[in-house]
């Protein structure tokens, strides 16, 4: 097994060293031989014969720059990936039925997997990517995945991450949007006993949009790690990161929202905002919204809540014959709803929302 031990920048600037929020020491393992992991890709779509194509035949776009790692990590990918997937949606065509990849990691296994996603002008297509494992096994997961979206495409990516917690899952998404372009990516994080989880993307056109939304499960003695952020290059281009997430037992979770406004995006609209529903007293929560400006005429905001259950509310359910556990669920199923909604198939979110209750009922302890 390869392995590679990396400190990695989590933060477009530096604040307090102290704080522990601007880097992350990440450890990667990969097995080039793919007969340990356990696949199996579910591609629901007539056109698959059009829409994938030889991995190698993709030529990275040189604008392109990620942001959430370094060029060690960055060739430790390219060279230790054991599946990788190009798909490329032809110009115009709108690709109605969702593509799911769905990996499920055995018995000590290493999914290192490398998912290219270029929709050309005028097409649409939506993306759901699943990753679950054995439970009970120590398995890893890296996962590294770039969008390229066309002038006046239209790119939906759903990730679900349900792994076993005692897996370990870092999670690399990338996207760029030209002209006229929409980007909409949802990280659903839920399992693994250590998640870094990052999401970049660039708004290089005009009157572009990215929307990021995000769900998070802290559990446990889990560690939860998000950065995301979102660069408007692109003049009149509009972003909004969205982040919902629930905490218990012993978790801690960091969570980093950037929103850049380069110079030359004049006209453009960023928020960012999260909300945190902390049900135990041992959690740790760090937030850390960050907007920057080289530009005037923009518009950004960004808002962050956290805190346990109202006392009021929690006194009003409990009267009306629920549990505090079932109460607290009620309350961690509404936050979560408004995300789910956009997930186009009911069973992940039955999935997803099954997870959460027994998290709850269970007081937050391991499952």
């Amino acid at each position: 097994m390869n392995q590679l031990t990396s400190n990695i920048k989590r933060m477009p600037v530096n604040t307090w060293n102290w704080l522990g929020v601007n880097n992350r020491e990440i450890t990667l393992y990969s097995r080039k031989n793919a007969d340990t992991v356990k696949c199996k890709d579910c591609a629901a779509s007539a056109y698959m014969h059009m829409l994938e194509h030889n991995f190698d035949e993709f030529k990275l776009n040189e604008d392109f720059k990620d942001f959430f790692t370094n060029e060690e990590v960055r060739l430790f990918i390219s060279e230790n990936k054991n599946k990788c997937r190009y798909f490329r949606i032809p110009k115009g065509h709108n690709e109605d039925i969702p593509v799911i990849l769905s990996y499920h990691m055995g018995k000590d296994s290493v999914l290192m997997d490398d998912i290219i996603i270029e929709a050309e002008d005028e097409s649409s297509c939506t993306f759901i990517l699943k990753y679950t494992s054995e439970e009970g096994s120590p398995v890893h997961h890296c996962g590294r995945t770039r969008i390229f979206a066309g002038k006046n495409s239209n790119v939906k990516i759903i990730k679900i991450q349900l792994m076993s917690k005692v897996a370990t899952h870092t999670d690399i998404t990338e996207g760029i949007a030209e002209n006229g372009a929409q980007i909409h990516v949802i990280l659903t994080e839920m399992g693994a006993a250590d998640t870094v989880s990052s999401c970049n993307l660039i708004l290089k056109g005009d009157e572009s949009e990215a929307d990021l939304d995000i769900l998070y499960l802290g559990d446990g003695t889990r560690s939860v790690d998000i950065s995301s952020r979102a660069e408007h290059r692109g003049r009149k281009s509009v972003s909004n990161i969205r982040a919902r997430g629930v905490l218990l037992g012993q978790s801690k979770k960091i969570f980093r929202d950037t929103i850049d406004f380069i110079s030359g995006s004049s006209g453009s609209k960023g928020r960012e905002e999260e909300t945190v529903l902390m049900l135990e007293p041992g959690v740790i929560n760090l937030s850390v919204p960050i907007l920057l400006c080289g530009e005037d005429d923009v518009d950004g905001e960004h808002a962050a809540t956290s805190g346990r259950p109202d006392d009021k509310l929690m006194f009003y359910l409990m009267s009306r014959g629920l549990s505090e556990q079932e109460a607290k669920k009620l309350l961690a199923e509404a936050a979560f709803s408004s995300v789910l909604q956009a997930v186009p198939d009911i069973s992940l979110q039955d999935e997803i929302l099954e997870i959460l209750q027994k998290s709850i009922l269970k007081g937050g302890k391991n499952i």
